[in-house]
């Protein structure tokens, strides 16, 4: 139960519901850096779904290990799911980007393994969903935390 197979386990249930939520899904935190130049087209160009910011990213915020047994420790990773979508009031986006929450919320909820990745996979906490500039656009954001158990033997 390595964090990198945990990890890409996260990545593939989003990616089962990209046709719902945006196909633009990463297994990690993507940094507007170019080589040591900010370049905030191709950081933005990254997110954008069409024409719109609309994309994902997954990366492991924290790790505690404690001692199980003798032979086996159990290891939290903690993971942030991380969300933006371009707002247009107009058109009424904040319900739609909330659709998306949900949707991520609900399809995560039974996997207590992540699919036999884990030892165990607690629900998702939804921590902030807010309006927040992203670059020059204005874009919903939101941050979803969760825990995910694995057990390490280590003998």
């Amino acid at each position: 139960m390595s964090e990198a197979l945990i990890r890409t386990e996260i990545k593939s249930v989003m990616t089962g519901i990209s046709a719902t939520i945006g196909s633009k899904i990463y297994d990690y935190m993507r940094l507007p850096n170019d080589k040591g130049i900010v370049s905030w087209k191709s950081y933005l160009d990254a997110f954008k779904d069409g024409t719109k910011i609309l994309g994902w990213q997954i990366y492991r915020t924290s790790c505690l290990e404690i001692n199980s047994t003798t032979t086996i420790n159990l290891r939290t990773h903690t993971y942030m799911i991380e969300g933006f979508m371009s707002l247009d009031d107009s058109a009424e986006t904040e319900k739609t980007f909330q659709t998306y929450i949900e949707k991520i919320c609900d399809t995560f909820r039974p996997l207590i393994n992540l699919n036999g990745k884990a030892f165990l996979s607690n629900p998702i906490q939804v921590l902030v969903i807010e309006a927040r500039m992203f670059g020059e656009v204005l874009c919903h954001r939101v941050a979803m935390s969760f825990d995910i158990q694995a057990e390490i033997q280590w003998r």
